[in-house]
């Protein structure tokens, strides 16, 4: 009776909802959150193994790592594009991910996954970490960052803010670095 009443208005309040979110991102439909820290008197080295040892796990955002051990795999068995993993993320919990970033023997340093819903023209989430020696070369930098792109980046950017998920990824870096102090 109403039906056709209601879908109308949810269709329009969605279509609001959305301008407002793409207005909010600047009009694009990709989204970089991008973090550092500098770790003290620790090599770039020290910092990579100490992130890619799922013993290591829970940091920040990330609970765990899963069907995937990449301190003890050999290298050439972690091959980008190819290794599936799951990956356990506060809030979102275990999440089918494709390893995107991999060079534990070429500097810098990167580990990342990447994560797709749907498919990736709807949401796609390339997350990774970079460590290379800090401008003074006695101290490391430890990059986290995330590429969102996708028709559904303006909305998840907003559910980022507006619930403080965006800041699990300033929380991990401190984690890493209170940890490291301690070794």
């Amino acid at each position: 009776m109403y039906y056709k009443e209601i879908a109308i208005s949810l269709a329009a309040a969605w279509g609001l909802f959305y301008s407002y979110a793409l207005y909010h991102n600047d009009f694009k439909l990709s989204f970089l959150i991008d973090r550092s820290i500098v770790i003290e008197n620790k090599t770039p080295d020290q910092v990579f193994k100490y992130i890619i040892d799922k013993r290591n796990y829970p940091l920040g955002m990330v609970k765990g790592l899963y069907e995937i051990d990449p301190a003890n795999a050999p290298t050439n068995s972690m091959i980008v594009g190819k290794t599936k993993f799951k990956v356990d993320l506060e809030k979102l919990g275990k999440t089918d991910v494709v390893l995107s970033h991999w060079s534990p023997k070429q500097y810098p340093y990167q580990f990342g996954w990447v994560g797709v819903m749907v498919h990736k023209y709807i949401f796609s989430g390339d997350h990774y970490f970079v460590v290379a020696e800090d401008l003074d070369k006695r101290n490391t930098k430890l990059v986290h960052r995330e590429m969102i792109t996708g028709l559904n980046t303006p909305v998840v950017r907003l559910w980022h803010e507006w619930t403080g998920y965006i800041e699990y990824y300033t929380t991990y870096l401190q984690d890493v670095k209170k940890y490291m102090a301690m070794m």
